[in-house]
């Protein structure tokens, strides 16, 4: 049994980001690019984002987001930021996070359009494709792009208790945190877990 079903998230959606699920896919396309073609943030010249239309109007409002909530509601707030540290924490859409330049350069850099076909399919599917040139010329093209943390693309076990930990471990600690990880992980084999479990979940952060 994965840790997803002992936890009680096979069913649900698990976003591997903190930003607006219509968001998802271009991170992921853009990751997905720079891991392929080992660049830089610095290497990039130009970013062109294809999505659907409701996608495409993350943002449109607040093109430099200056507070968290502005930054989850953006679509290129977050691809920039994946180019520029290789991931979208709860950091990367808070100062001083929001404020670096090199975040600042590629939201100057970046076009976003609508792409038909992605609108077609929302909102049922929700694709992006990204395209980077980058300073030396070459022109990168991602593949379409779906969210990952669905029932049907699910994160693996390590990226569900890399995020858990994430969130986890600055509110309970180190040791409460990993001590409630050990309690899902008994819920497979001993069920006197689960009410060691909610006991622990029940009281507060010391």
């Amino acid at each position: 049994m994965t840790w997803a079903r002992a936890g009680g998230f096979a069913s649900n959606i698990s976003r591997p980001y903190p930003v607006c699920r219509w968001a998802q896919p271009a991170i992921e396309a853009a990751l997905t690019l720079q891991s392929a073609a080992k660049f830089s943030a610095d290497d990039i010249e130009e970013i062109a984002i294809e999505t659907f239309a409701e996608a495409a109007a993350l943002g449109a409002g607040c093109a430099i987001p200056n507070a968290t909530d502005e930054a989850q509601y953006s679509l290129p707030h977050p691809v920039a930021a994946a180019l520029v540290f290789g991931q979208v924490g709860a950091e990367e859409i808070e100062l001083p996070r929001l404020a670096d330049p090199r975040i600042r350069r590629l939201l100057a850099a970046m076009k976003v359009t609508e792409d038909a076909e992605f609108s077609r399919r929302f909102p049922a599917e929700r694709w992006a494709r990204v395209r980077i040139t980058l300073r030396d010329g070459r022109m990168l093209a991602s593949e379409p792009a779906i969210a990952r943390g669905n029932p049907e693309n699910p994160l693996t076990d390590n990226e569900l208790r890399g995020k858990y930990r994430s969130l986890a471990e600055p509110v309970l600690g180190v040791g409460r945190a990993a001590h409630i990880e050990r309690l899902v992980d008994a819920l497979q084999v001993d069920p006197a877990a689960l009410r060691l479990l909610i006991d622990n979940l029940m009281q507060a952060p010391s």
